[in-house]
């Protein structure tokens, strides 16, 4: 996620593979809800990628340790260069998409993003829709 101004933006983010023009409109941003467990990401990397479930705790990098963090097994895991790549939810009746978080790191099986609520307190930000 990034913190731009200055020009419009619109409200969409690529899915598909990681060479796919496809996008799909974002309709909201919220937290995750633990235990769920479609969730996806959409990386530069491995494409987009669903069957996440969710739950919550703490990541350690080199750079220090952040709590609380989403915390995210299943489906295709995330790789080198995904960071950054939004993580997400599709809608129950529609194409469009709800962020959740944005992927910050991985090890092994399990994957870790940052929560929206935090990125929106942090920057006083809110996501175009």
């Amino acid at each position: 996620m990034e913190a731009i101004s200055g020009q419009s933006y619109s409200p969409f983010i690529y899915t598909g593979g990681v060479n796919s023009t496809t996008s799909a409109h974002i309709a909201s941003a919220d937290d995750p809800v633990v235990g769920f467990s479609n969730y996806c990401h959409s990386g530069r990397t491995t494409g987009e990628n669903c069957g996440h479930t969710v739950s919550s705790g703490t990541v350690c990098t080199s750079s220090g340790c952040k709590s609380p963090v989403i915390v995210f097994t299943g489906g295709t895991m995330i790789q080198g260069g995904d960071s950054g790549a939004p993580f997400y939810v599709g809608s129950v009746s529609g194409p469009d998409k709800h962020i959740r978080g944005h992927v910050i790191a991985s090890g092994g099986s399990t994957g870790y993003a940052e929560m929206w609520s935090r990125v929106a307190a942090r920057f006083a930000v809110t996501i175009a829709t």
